[in-house]
């Protein structure tokens, strides 16, 4: 399997838990957080999206014609 190299960005605190979880896994932080993404994929698929919230807001204020 091959890897593209990516830049993320995480709070101070974030990190430093990160860090120490996969220390005390004895994994990569990279290996970590792939396994939080496979973790989290499904349940964050069934999450609205921001546009679909505003959409839903616009819809219920706006009468039906």
């Amino acid at each position: 399997m091959s890897g593209v190299k990516q830049s993320l960005y995480f709070t101070d605190d974030m990190l430093e838990e990160i860090a120490h979880e996969a220390k005390r896994q004895q994994r990569s932080m990279s290996w970590l957080v792939q396994q939080a993404w496979r973790i989290a994929h499904p349940r964050l698929k069934r999450t609205r999206a921001a546009d679909d919230v505003v959409e839903a807001a616009v819809k219920a204020r706006d009468p039906v014609e």
